[in-house]
């Protein structure tokens, strides 16, 4: 199997299907033991040559996890608004011994609780959970800063015996996470300021269009409504005269690597009636 075993995991009538923390426990167990049984379909993710699993335990009963020194487990859960995520996550913490580390852009601000949708008192006491309401909103809390300190807080908590548990849907913190930052320059608020007020002007949709003419690479990856990333991207063109995409293939640090990715699906349907509920 590939170095991250990934599981597509379907909520179940607004609640998490039951048996999913002992699928997750065999999926550890299976990186060094094997047994899953792999299927040949490629994960539709771009950036990786990963596989789905398709789940086959060898005995009925729980396997008991490998931990310790000689293999230290980590777990990253992604998926979209409103599926589950945080639920499962303080599931899993709850049965593996494990410390949740979220991957959120917001839930790192303090103050800012409206719309983030943070863990719940309930969740926070069931498990820890980490880089939360830690920073100002006046800060900037970027993904090279989120990645350097989850790096750090992940060391830790293996350090405990423990398993991370790497939870949210900023993409962009959890690429980071796994596969490193190519260096680029700091931000330039000037720059930013100036697109931003275009973007204004002229629409998120003509400003996406200029970054397409100059960078059609890290256009095809980065939706017009994204336009944080847009932005970026056309500062980084400005302040070094060279395209993202170009500094990109130059090379990223170093990664970490995870044992598992539990990916949640769910719908664009679904995902907006739990919204709205």
């Amino acid at each position: 199997p590939p170095a991250a075993a990934w599981l597509s995991v379907s909520p179940s009538q607004g609640t998490l299907a039951p048996g999913v923390t002992d699928q997750v426990e065999v999926a550890l167990n299976s990186t060094v033991a094997a047994s899953l049984a792999w299927n040949a379909t490629p994960c539709a993710c771009p950036r990786h040559a990963c596989r789905n699993a398709t789940f086959t335990p060898s005995a009925p009963s729980r396997p008991k996890l490998l931990t310790g020194p000689s293999k230290k487990l980590m777990i990253v859960l992604v998926g979209p608004t409103a599926s589950g995520k945080t639920d499962l996550a303080a599931a899993l913490a709850s049965e593996l011994q494990g410390e949740i580390v979220s991957a959120d852009s917001r839930q790192v601000y303090r103050l800012l609780d409206a719309g983030t949708a943070k863990p719940s008192a309930a969740q926070r006491e069931r498990a820890k959970h980490w880089l939360l309401d830690c920073a100002d909103p006046t800060e900037t809390f970027d993904a090279a800063r989120w990645a350097k300190e989850a790096a750090v807080i992940i060391a830790a908590i293996r350090a405990r015996g423990r398993i991370p548990i790497v939870c949210g849907g900023t993409g962009l913190y959890v690429r980071a996470l796994l596969e490193g930052l190519s260096p680029l320059p700091p931000r330039n608020e000037a720059v930013r300021s100036r697109l931003a007020a275009q973007a204004e002007s002229i629409g998120k949709a003509a400003l996406h269009a200029r970054l397409a003419a100059a960078d059609p690479a890290a256009a095809a990856g980065i939706p017009p409504e994204n336009i944080q990333r847009v932005t970026r991207a056309l500062e980084v063109l400005e302040l070094t005269g060279r395209p993202i995409s170009e500094h990109w293939s130059k090379g990223r640090s170093a990664g970490l690597s995870a044992d598992l990715i539990l990916r949640l699906d769910l719908t664009a349907a679904a995902s907006r009636e739990r919204i709205e509920k």
